[in-house]
């Protein structure tokens, strides 16, 4: 069985790699959120004009407020999208039980639409897991909680999640995975790891010394209202279309 859905995963992917090939080189102008998927655009369909745009963040609206002083970590993403419930679980299952070796009172809050019965069973029981199905805002969720958690695993483009949570001032610990795409000037005031046992050290570090917290927030903030506002982000786009319009 297995074997079978491997070979229908990588029949899907040829079919669907070939269905956007064709469809890219019917535009004149292309437009994505990161150099590495221009670069794939330009190697794979070469005709054309390729635009990258960020994702970015309505940094004006987005309130910037110092880490809570509480040891909960936000884990934000649409559950019904494959790699969101994947880092679900992976956080749920392989890094929190080494963070409560360490830290017995560590919360894990867990929000999106979608959330899947399974991850609910999961979730049963245990009050330091607490889920948060198709909240109306986030605002008030990031406000309990001292960082943002992103361990993907799989998935492309830039991840809108680490941006808002930067704009947020909320300290971000990911994988390479979750902040591939990203600018430089941003990952440097991300924390990075990958393994389970990566993870949770860093976590739980970052929990204890609140004077780390307090630098990756502020100067994550800062490179999101630099980099990532808006009307910054969409200006090569303006620019592009202009020159594809002609005067």
């Amino acid at each position: 069985f297995q074997g079978a859905e491997k070979i229908r995963q990588i029949a899907a992917a040829i079919h669907l790699e070939k269905f956007e090939t064709d469809v890219w080189a019917r535009f004149p102008l292309r437009i994505c959120v990161s150099e590495r998927d221009a670069n794939l655009m330009r190697n794979r369909c070469g005709t054309s004009k390729v635009v990258v745009a960020d994702n970015g963040v309505d940094a004006e609206s987005i309130p910037y407020r110092r880490p809570s002083g509480r040891p909960r970590v936000l884990l934000v993403g649409a559950l019904d999208y494959l790699p969101n419930e994947d880092a679900a679980y992976f956080l749920l299952g392989d890094i929190m039980p080494l963070v409560w070796e360490e830290i017995p009172e560590f919360q894990v809050a867990i929000a999106g639409r979608s959330m899947p019965s399974s991850l609910i069973r999961a979730a049963a029981g245990e009050p330091r897991i607490l889920l948060y199905d198709t909240p109306e805002e986030i605002e008030p969720l990031a406000r309990n909680c001292f960082a943002s958690v992103v361990p993907l695993r799989m998935g492309s483009g830039t991840r809108l999640k680490i941006l808002e949570a930067a704009a947020r001032g909320l300290p971000v610990v990911t994988t390479s995975k979750g902040c591939e795409g990203l600018r430089s000037e941003i990952i440097e005031h991300l924390v990075v790891a990958d393994t389970p046992d990566a993870i949770s050290i860093e976590l739980c570090r970052l929990w204890r010394d609140e004077q780390t917290r307090l630098r990756f927030s502020e100067n994550a903030r800062r490179v999101a209202e630099k980099l990532y506002h808006w009307p910054l982000v969409l200006k090569p786009v303006e620019e592009a279309l202009c020159e594809l319009v002609g005067p």
